[in-house]
């Protein structure tokens, strides 16, 4: 069964600021890739964590996000 855009899932992820970044990005890009609209929430720590996990840096508004 293949949803069409508008029928798509909606999923939401928060980034805590706990260990294993790399596990919550990587199911970002999957979930984009299966074509499921991603709200994502990052705390401070998850942005400093992320920062350190990996090579991405965050900036530090929303609407900066979006783009």
């Amino acid at each position: 069964m293949t949803r069409s855009r508008s029928e798509a899932r909606t999923v939401n992820l928060a980034f805590t600021g706990a260990s294993g970044a790399q596990y919550g990005l990587r199911l970002l890009q999957c979930l984009v890739a299966a074509g499921c609209r991603v709200n994502v929430m990052v705390s401070k720590a998850a942005q400093l964590v992320i920062a350190t996990e990996t090579d991405l840096k965050l900036p530090g508004t929303s609407a900066a996000m979006q783009k």
